[in-house]
């Protein structure tokens, strides 16, 4: 528990100095503290220092692979190599500074500072910004103000953004994150539940969008076929080149719908790998008019259908599996979804 008052550093092991760990990495738990330092490199030996204690540790490297990964990058404020992009902005939100946070945006030459997370990326939708921002979330965190209707917080019409969870608690409770006109937006390391409508909505006219490490849970009752809540991680017209990998889908409804409103909207790339559906519905996903791969991922216990091939599309399913699946691949028989 000393450690609490103790700074925390880490280098290279193969460097001569060290860098201090945000304040905001290093907190009080039941367990007595803990730090948690993102944006190390990959596969790399890092020498960490807590006080005037010294070890080493390697940290994993994500697996990068997908759809996500074709034809640009989806890395959102970091390099592919997993540390921060040079002049990336940090905000550390919590539920006490949802709305209180500052940051710089620039529009039209002219840069001002905008308060509470809502009216930032409210800012950075009115500039259309590129400029490369992670926003870290710690502990629980309940809606902020500057959501929208469906209490969906917009990243709309900016690019190079990640919103990340620190630690193993960081959670998202009765609201979600909507994708809109974006490129290279990274979403990871988040809980969702109690969310109105949908938890994370990739939706019109995206590219590069990288979903991962995350645990969806059971959103809010809204009746009927959306006593669960809506979509876990929906995927919508014209978003193309999206990874969704290493998610957690606890008992959830429709866990993540895939595809256009009709054949004439386009075609998307998107892949599904190393996810646990677990307990969950249907939706896994339920695809229509896209191109989709879904490869190394564990249906268990899935209680109404599992994958699900509607009009136009194309799903390549390779070594999944399935256990006690209702019915793990449908093709046909989906009423109004397929002429």
């Amino acid at each position: 528990s000393s450690y609490g008052t103790q700074t925390v550093s880490y280098k290279l092991s193969s460097a001569s100095s060290f860098s201090t760990v945000d304040s905001s990495l290093v907190r009080k738990t039941s367990n007595g503290y803990r730090v948690d330092i993102p944006g190390l490199k990959g596969n790399t030996a890092y020498t960490i220092k807590v006080g005037d204690t010294t070890f080493t540790a390697t940290p994993k490297a994500f697996l990068r692979e997908g759809y996500a990964f074709v034809n640009g990058k989806t890395t959102g404020g970091y390099e592919s190599d997993g540390t921060v992009a040079s002049g990336t902005k940090i905000l550390y939100v919590t539920n006490s500074t949802k709305d209180s946070i500052t940051c710089d945006v620039t529009k039209s030459g002219k840069t001002a500072t905008y308060t509470g997370l809502g009216n930032i990326m409210n800012a950075r939708q009115s500039a259309k910004s590129t400029d490369k921002l992670i926003v870290r979330f710690i502990g629980t965190v309940g809606k902020p103000s500057g959501v929208d209707s469906n209490s969906l917080m917009n990243i709309k019409t900016n690019s190079n953004v990640t919103f990340e969870g620190i630690g193993s608690d960081a959670l998202l409770s009765g609201w979600g994150i909507n994708v809109r006109g974006s490129s290279n937006v990274e979403i990871r390391n988040l809980g969702f539940k109690d969310f109105p409508d949908d938890s994370v909505s990739i939706q019109v006219d995206n590219d590069h969008v990288w979903v991962h490490n995350c645990d969806f849970l059971i959103g809010a009752n809204g009746g009927g076929d959306k006593s669960k809540g809506d979509g876990s991680c929906d995927i919508k017209d014209d978003s193309t080149y999206v990874t969704i990998s290493f998610n957690h889908f606890h008992n959830t409804g429709k866990s993540s719908l895939c595809g256009m409103k009709s054949e004439t909207a386009g075609v998307g790339f998107v892949t599904y790998h190393h996810n646990w559906f677990d307990a969950s519905g249907s939706r896994h996903p339920r695809v229509r008019t896209y191109t989709v791969h879904v490869y190394n991922n564990y249906f268990d216990h899935v209680y109404s259908a599992g994958l699900a091939a509607t009009t136009g599309s194309s799903i390549f399913v390779e070594n999944n599996y399935f256990e006690d699946v209702n019915i793990p691949m449908l093709t046909a028989s989906q009423g109004h979804s397929i002429k």
